[in-house]
């Protein structure tokens, strides 16, 4: 018998409440049933996404076996569960019902196993486009910042050489304009000296000159 999506996600999504008693009643029959050698899986750290189990819940519902299967399976396991039943007897209940329909513990096996594979090629697809994804966008706006960074240094190096370029051409102008400032100061010096040595000497021909005037 063929299930359908709302079906298979009916068996493991429980909307229903359950009463006090019977969640009393079921956490005592876990805690007595559980064994030392059954390690239950490791649930990542992240949150169910409805529209991803949906997903999942029509990957299994298109891939559904004829026939009794797992999935009848638990559906039976589902309808005991709402007995006062300790777990071994529940399975074994469900499974003296698919006995009737001549299903063995290897095809119910067989069955789930089944299943767990198209859930795994659900994953591969999953895992293929998160890496089309990564590679289309992350990666490329990885490399982008990369470029930007490299850009960066190098405009950042060019400026410290520019940098320096701009102090070493500061210190020659203050170099220079102490040179210029002790040439005005010579020369100045030269002129006034000039001025000087000229007043000296041209004054006192012009007092010759007068006195000749005066005295011949």
């Amino acid at each position: 018998m063929a299930i359908d999506f709302n079906k298979i996600k009916g068996l493991f999504i429980v909307t229903e409440e359950k009463t006090a008693e019977n969640t009393v009643k079921q956490e005592n029959t876990v805690k007595q049933e559980v064994k030392k050698d059954v390690i239950a899986p490791q649930v990542p750290s992240g949150s169910v996404d409805e529209k991803i189990t949906d997903a999942l819940f029509k990957a299994l519902a298109d891939n559904n076996m004829q026939g009794f299967d797992y999935f009848e399976f638990r559906q039976s396991l589902q309808t005991l569960s709402k007995m006062p039943l300790d777990e071994a007897t529940q399975y074994k209940s469900a499974f003296a019902t698919a006995s009737t329909m001549g299903v063995t513990k290897e095809k119910l096996l067989e069955s789930a196993d089944y299943y767990q594979k198209v859930l795994l090629k659900e994953k591969d697809k999953f895992d293929n486009a998160v890496k089309g994804q990564s590679d289309s966008n992350i990666i490329k706006r990885k490399q982008e910042m990369e470029t930007l960074q490299k850009t960066i240094l190098e405009k950042s190096a060019t400026i410290k050489r520019l940098t320096e370029e701009i102090d070493s051409h500061n210190k020659l102008i203050e170099d220079i304009q102490k040179t210029i400032a002790e040439a005005e100061g010579k020369i100045g010096d030269t002129v006034r000296n000039f001025e000087t040595s000229f007043q000296t000497v041209s004054g006192a021909i012009v007092q010759d000159i007068e006195k000749m005037k005066i005295h011949l």
